[in-house]
């Protein structure tokens, strides 16, 4: 379903549907644990994003970290750098940051990644966004570039998936590349 409003209000109306259209007493709630993305290693000036050669994928680099406090609820830091500074901007302004705010009290909880995508012969490259938030929200669809993205993001450690579903994705798409 996909309506606005409160979280009580939608329950209830998932409730209705449950009962009036599916003839069931309620709806199966959201799978947890499915996916979960671990965003704090993009903190890291040494993190590398893993992807094959062949995938289309030019270069990836982060251009935004909102960081939330563990001690106080409801304090955030926002960081964004221009991309076309180079991929290394983002951690030059962390680290500027980083000499007043202990942001060893704070995680990871949105990122927005730039990735440059290869053109051919019939289009130029061009460069994609990728918007992640903690838990489990992630901008990417599921058409073929999109799917590309997603394993990359799999095989880099920010999206975990069961030992099962991993050895699949290696099986699948040859990731020998591991991004400057």
């Amino acid at each position: 379903m996909n309506c606005r409003g409160s979280s009580k209000a939608i329950e209830r109306l998932c409730g209705m549907f449950a009962e009036a259209i599916l003839k069931v007493e309620a709806l199966p709630g959201k799978p947890s644990g499915q996916r979960v993305y671990d965003l704090d290693p993009l903190r890291s000036r040494d993190f590398h994003f893993v992807y094959d050669l062949g995938s289309g994928i030019d270069n990836v680099w982060v251009k935004k970290l909102r960081f939330s406090s563990w001690v106080k609820k409801g304090d955030r830091i926002t960081l964004e750098a221009d991309p076309m500074e180079g991929s290394e901007a983002i951690y030059d302004l962390l680290d500027q940051i980083g000499q007043s705010v202990p942001l060893h009290l704070y995680h990871v909880t949105h990122a927005e990644l730039a990735v440059k995508v290869t053109g051919n012969a019939e289009r130029a490259s061009k460069q994609h966004s990728i918007r992640l938030s903690y838990p489990d929200s992630c901008s990417l669809k599921h058409d073929a570039m999109d799917l590309n993205l997603r394993v990359m993001l799999a095989a880099s450690g920010i999206e975990p998936r069961p030992s099962d579903q991993a050895t699949t994705l290696r099986g699948e798409y040859d990731i020998t590349r591991r991004a400057a």
